[in-house]
């Protein structure tokens, strides 16, 4: 191969390896928004506590938002494992092919939940809490919800929206929620 075909080879592999990057700075700032927006609507929903419609509305808002995010995770997480699966089957990249080996051994434990699942889990727990927030903060302030079945509704909300999450995150992506859900 020619010097000069080496060196577009080299910038093109060095492309593809930021681009790598970038996807996981993409999802771990996607998680970290996420994290935040559920900070911001705590304490917007804790401060309007005497507002009933308002919590619930939150609470609907914010469970949407959660999926919607964890969507975008996901999506960010099948472009890295593109490029890096294109870089191992190239021969390009030790890293890659060291790391694409390292992914199809582990299946459980910490090792398996540390890498993808851990934001599995947070998102998760986000989810669930955002659906029941209408409910926490009525029992954090002493009195009985108004709407009992709007808050009920809220809660279901968010254990489906757990559900898909759990099914993206665990179930092995779309084709793994799709199984979950029956389709």
């Amino acid at each position: 191969m020619p010097d000069n075909e080496k060196v577009v080879v080299q910038e093109d592999i060095r492309a593809l390896h930021n681009e790598i990057i970038q996807t996981l700075n993409q999802r771990f700032l996607t998680t970290t928004v996420a994290i935040t927006l559920f900070g911001a609507v705590i304490g917007i929903t804790l401060q309007n506590s005497a507002n009933e419609r308002v919590s619930l509305l939150l609470s609907g808002s914010l469970t949407l938002t959660l999926l919607v995010l964890y969507v975008q995770i996901q999506f960010l997480r099948r472009a890295g494992y593109t490029l890096s699966s294109y870089l191992a089957l190239r021969g390009w990249s030790e890293y890659a092919r060291d790391w694409e080996a390292y992914r199809s051994t582990i299946r459980y434990g910490a090792a398996w939940l540390s890498y993808v699942h851990a934001q599995t889990c947070i998102f998760i727990l986000l989810s669930v809490t955002s659906g029941v927030l209408p409910h926490l903060v009525a029992y954090a302030h002493g009195r009985t919800l108004e709407s009992e079945l709007a808050a009920n509704v809220a809660g279901v909300a968010g254990l489906i929206a757990a559900a898909c999450i759990s099914g993206l995150g665990f179930g092995g992506g779309l084709g793994g929620l799709a199984s979950i859900l029956g389709l």
